[in-house]
Parts: C-alpha cells; sequence; structure tokens
C-alpha cells in the first residue's frame, strides 16, 4: 500500500434478529458504515435457542446454534487459519498457506 493511501476501515459484527419465535444469526463486514457483506444474503440462518460464532482448533469459523448445528462456515480448515486477540476486543485474522 502507498504512504499516501488510506488504510480501509473493515469491521464485522454478529447481527441476531427476532423472527416469529425463531432467531436469524448472521454475519456482516462492513466497510466503514457500509454493509459490503453477510453471510444470510442468499440464505438465512435460523436458530430457537442461541447464535455462537465459533472458530474451530483447525481454523475454521462457523456461525452455530442449538445442538453444535452449523449454519455458515468459512470452509477454511486445515488452511493455518488463526485469531490474534487484540485490545478491546478487537480481532486480527491471518490466513496462509501451511
Amino acid at each position: 500500500m502507498e504512504a499516501n493511501q488510506m488504510v480501509p476501515s473493515f469491521r464485522a459484527a454478529l447481527s441476531v434478529e427476532a423472527i416469529n419465535g425463531k432467531y436469524a444469526c448472521s454475519l456482516g463486514v462492513f466497510l466503514g458504515d457500509v454493509k459490503v457483506w453477510d453471510s444470510g444474503h442468499f440464505t438465512r440462518f435460523y436458530t430457537s435457542e442461541r447464535c455462537v460464532l465459533e472458530l474451530t482448533t483447525d481454523g475454521d469459523l462457523q456461525l452455530k446454534g442449538a445442538k453444535e448445528q452449523v449454519g455458515w462456515r468459512t470452509a477454511t480448515f486445515g488452511q493455518g487459519v488463526e485469531i490474534t486477540l487484540i485490545y478491546r476486543g478487537r480481532a486480527i485474522w491471518y490466513w496462509w498457506t501451511p
């Protein structure tokens, strides 16, 4: 990146919306204030009890509901994905091919 260019301001958020006694869960990615991607864009993931975002030990980011039901995943397992948590709960993701 050139010295005079701004660094993009990406953020991610877990969204949980109550709909008819169930919950629609999705992971959204924002560039500034604009949502540029959502895991529920094509198909919504509904759960009745909980919504959890989990990074598995083998590197797969999963959006899960009750009884470990997976509603969405990155399919990055086994590719050397890891997470480093930094000050105030922010996360930095590192991807590389082992």
